[in-house]
């Protein structure tokens, strides 16, 4: 069923040097630290609510050219494990 669609699908995307350092792994738009500068705390809980927590790449401050997947997935088992023993 998806096979004709994906054969219409062409990518002509030129792959140079700028393209593969580019900031590819977006973080930083909810940062965890102290207010004003920082969202939600080291517990990841959103400052000034006592039911929200925040858990995606968005809490990373700083921008990297790594992945940020294995950053994310700790954070998700951290915050997990706090939610379980709250």
């Amino acid at each position: 069923m998806l096979k004709p669609i994906a054969e219409e699908i062409v990518i002509q995307m030129p792959i140079t040097e700028d393209w593969l350092w580019s900031a590819a792994h977006h973080s930083g738009t909810i940062s965890m630290g102290d207010p004003p500068e920082g969202l939600v705390d080291k517990n990841l809980k959103l400052h000034g609510c006592d039911n929200v927590s925040v858990c995606d790449g968005s809490v990373i401050q700083e921008h990297s050219y790594a992945n940020t997947g294995l950053t994310i997935g700790s954070l998700a088992m951290r915050l997990a494990q706090r939610i379980a023993y709250e």
